[in-house]
Formats: C-alpha cells, sequence, structure tokens
C-alpha cells in the first residue's frame, strides 16, 4: 500500500514538473530588470489593497478595472498603466502598482520560490 502511495506521489511530482517546468525555474540569481515591458502585457487581477492603492492614486475603477477585475489593457495587449520612457518601458503607477507587479518575475508555488521564465531576463537560459 506505501509503495502506491509513494508511487502516486511521483506521479504528481512529474506531472508538476511537466505542466510548471517549462514556465518556472528555481531562483539562483539575483534579479535585474531590463525594462523590456513584457511583464506589462500579463493579465493583472488586482487586490482590493492594490485597488484602493490606484484609487488613492487619483484613478477611478471604470478606467482601469475591466468586467473581470483585471487590469484593462490598450490594443496593443499592454496594462493600461504602461508607457514608454526614454525608450524603455515604465510604469505610469510606480508607487502605486499592484503587488504582483511590483514583485513579479519572483513568486511561490507550493511554498517554493520561483523566477517566471517568461521574463526576458531568463529567455533561452533554462536550468
Amino acid at each position: 500500500m506505501e509503495l502506491v502511495w509513494l508511487a502516486l506521489g511521483g506521479i504528481d511530482l512529474l506531472l508538476i514538473y511537466y505542466f510548471f517546468g517549462r514556465r518556472f525555474v528555481l531562483a539562483r540569481k539575483p534579479f535585474s530588470c531590463k525594462r523590456c515591458g513584457l511583464c506589462c502585457r500579463l493579465r493583472v487581477k488586482p487586490t482590493a489593497d492594490d485597488v484602493a492603492r490606484i484609487e488613492i492614486a487619483g484613478y477611478k475603477k471604470r478606467d482601469f478595472l475591466d468586467a473581470r477585475g483585471n487590469l484593462k489593457r490598450t490594443p496593443a495587449g499592454f496594462c493600461t498603466f504602461f508607457e514608454f520612457k526614454d525608450s524603455l518601458a515604465a510604469c505610469s503607477i510606480q508607487n502605486a502598482k499592484p503587488k504582483l507587479c511590483a514583485s513579479w518575475p519572483e513568486g511561490k508555488i507550493f511554498g517554493v520560490k520561483y523566477d517566471d521564465t517568461r521574463c526576458s531576463q531568463y529567455k533561452g537560459k533554462l536550468i
């Protein structure tokens, strides 16, 4: 019986690796943002605290949230707060941006820290 549970646990780990291993790698080096703007194309659902901070910064919910509660996007697919400054990607609400945006590409899955390999810093550098 214990052998069956062990085998099933191994299958779970293989499935997790198969589905997440292509996107996430364990954090191994310090992150340095290249300001490419790729992260500004990801779908972000801000928390209630994030929304409150953005509203305090002077924006109305209807101007930055879509019907599903995600940050609105421009026709080009970027976050509505995305802008270019000196040919580099920038956030027009830098001091009020959602925590998910501020911490990306770092995160946790199943309690393990990871770096999201969709970030251009990690392109072609899979472990």
